[in-house]
């Protein structure tokens, strides 16, 4: 998002307003922090992708599980797939379903 610097508040703050942001909203950034200060809350959804860095530990530690273990999000990486191939000719009876979910027994 676009910012504008609107003045400074110390020698260390400054003042700075987003464009688009309504009127009356007031950011500023203090040493290594943001501080935000507005009168509504924050609301809305956000889809978090899936990360390689997790999944691949837990596609290994899938294999202590007695039962079928459904890892959901799982990201379309090279390395992931490497891992289910691995995991396939280790035994392993995996199902890729929709929406990147991925059963393994």
């Amino acid at each position: 998002m676009p910012v504008c610097f609107a003045g400074k508040k110390t020698d260390h703050e400054k003042i700075i307003i987003p464009r688009g942001v309504p009127h009356g909203y007031k950011a500023y950034q203090s040493m290594n922090k943001l501080i935000i200060k507005g009168g509504v809350p924050l609301s809305g959804q956000v889809r978090i992708s899936g990360s390689k860095n997790a999944v691949l530990p837990i596609l290994a530690g899938t294999l202590l599980a007695s039962g079928p273990v459904v890892v959901k999000n799982v990201p379309h990486l090279h390395d992931v797939t490497t891992t289910m191939e691995l995991l396939g000719r280790m035994g392993v009876s995996i199902t890729i379903g929709d929406k990147m979910s991925v059963e393994i027994d």
